[in-house]
């Protein structure tokens, strides 16, 4: 996949959420595919969110109640409905599954369930989601379970690598290494959870190609 702008969004209040920015792709949430969207404009379907998660290549997803929708690029089924179908309105990830926390990356989606099961979607990119060598560079459009050393309690994305943060103030990474992604003193590609050095942490949140953490 090829990382591309994404659209920019903020939650009222009240729930309410509006996006701007690069829509070609259906980012912007408000049913059309426009190429600049210069105001905050409402998403479609009068849904009422709790947290919003801003894609860095096109997607973009939120939580109402538990329930999962993203909406945008979906090349590689980051969007969880199935299909590799971009969609300009807010779409039910499937699954049934319920969740406290949503995370996106490039072309991947996390969440954290309501009893703090780690899922993901989309790209499953070079540590192939911890599945194993088969599974790299695959696309999984439906939620897939992945195994985690420790429990977290919350989640962020990188381009090609999530962390995910404890209640005792551990940071654990998987991915690749690149751009230091693992926060191991390393470049290497990791398949599976390491533990970042430093610490303890009290929040993180990645970005493109950085991540940052308190």
């Amino acid at each position: 996949p090829q990382s591309l702008p994404s659209a920019a969004c903020e939650l009222s209040t009240a729930g309410t959420a509006h996006c701007w920015g690069n829509g070609l792709n259906g980012a912007v949430g408000n049913g059309a595919n426009t190429a600049a969207v210069t105001s905050p404009t409402p998403v479609s379907g009068a849904l009422t969110f709790t947290q919003l998660a801003t894609g860095v290549a096109s997607h973009n997803c939120g939580l109402v109640g538990a329930s999962a929708y993203c909406w945008g690029l979906n090349d590689a089924g980051q969007l969880g409905d199935g299909s590799s179908t971009n969609r300009n309105v807010p779409t039910l990830v499937s699954g049934g599954l319920a969740f406290a926390q949503i995370a996106t990356g490039g072309h991947t989606t996390c969440g954290l369930t309501l009893t703090s099961a780690l899922y993901c979607w989309g790209w499953s990119g070079t540590a192939g989601f911890g599945l194993g060598d088969d599974k790299r560079g695959r696309a999984f459009t439906l939620p897939v379970p992945v195994v985690t050393p420790v429990t977290f309690t919350k989640i962020t994305l990188a381009d090609d690598a999530v962390c995910g943060l404890t209640a005792s103030g551990d940071l654990w990474c998987r991915g690749n290494g690149l751009w230091g992604w693992n926060l191991d003193g390393s470049t290497t590609v990791r398949t599976t959870f390491t533990k970042a050095v430093g610490g303890p942490w009290q929040d993180v949140s990645a970005g493109y190609l950085g991540i940052c953490a308190i």
